[in-house]
């Protein structure tokens, strides 16, 4: 796994749960939450870089044909 972290988003604001503010909040070890699901690619991300995330996988989805998304490798 790699981890980057950009410090030009750390004035971006985004929405937070209550859940997620509450200082009792923990999200059992190998859990997470699917902001979007797909077949093609995964990405792992944490806090500010959520927002870009789906940004790029929404142009990306406009690039890719759709008929490819519907090919299984076997």
């Amino acid at each position: 796994m790699v981890v980057l972290e950009s410090e030009i988003l750390y004035n971006e604001k985004y929405p937070l749960s209550v859940e997620a503010q509450s200082k009792d909040y923990v999200l059992e070890i190998g859990k997470a939450y699917i902001e979007r699901p797909g077949t093609d690619a995964t990405i792992c991300t944490f806090s500010r870089m959520v927002g870009e995330s789906l940004k790029a996988a929404a142009e990306l989805e406009k690039e890719v044909p759709k008929d490819l998304t519907r090919r299984k490798i076997v």
